[in-house]
C-alpha cells in the first residue's frame, strides 16, 4: 500500500491498529481468566474480518487495479501477449 501510495493507507492501518488493541485485551482478560472464548466472540472477529476485507481491502484493491504504475500494466500484459505468439 506505502508502495503504491495509496490515499486510504492511514485510516487502513488504523483499523488493523485498533483490532490489534482489542485482540490484545481480549488476549490478556483470557489469560487472567476474566473472559472465556465464546462462540459469540469468535463470530465477532471473523464478522470483523470479512468485513474488513469486504470493505477496506475491496478499496484498496479498486484504487490498485485503476493505476498505470508509469506503463507497467500496459507492459506486462504486451509481454503476455508476446510471449503467446
Amino acid at each position: 500500500m506505502e508502495q503504491v501510495h495509496y490515499p486510504g493507507l492511514r485510516m487502513h492501518k488504523q483499523e488493523h491498529y485498533l483490532l490489534l488493541v482489542e485482540l490484545k485485551d481480549f488476549i490478556r482478560q483470557f489469560n487472567s481468566g476474566q473472559l472465556y472464548l465464546t462462540t459469540r466472540t469468535l463470530n465477532d472477529l471473523k464478522n470483523w474480518f470479512l468485513a474488513h476485507i469486504h470493505s477496506s481491502d475491496k478499496k484498496f484493491s479498486i484504487y490498485y487495479h485503476k493505476q498505470d504504475f508509469n506503463g507497467l500494466v500496459a507492459q506486462r500484459c504486451v509481454r503476455k501477449i508476446n510471449s503467446k505468439i
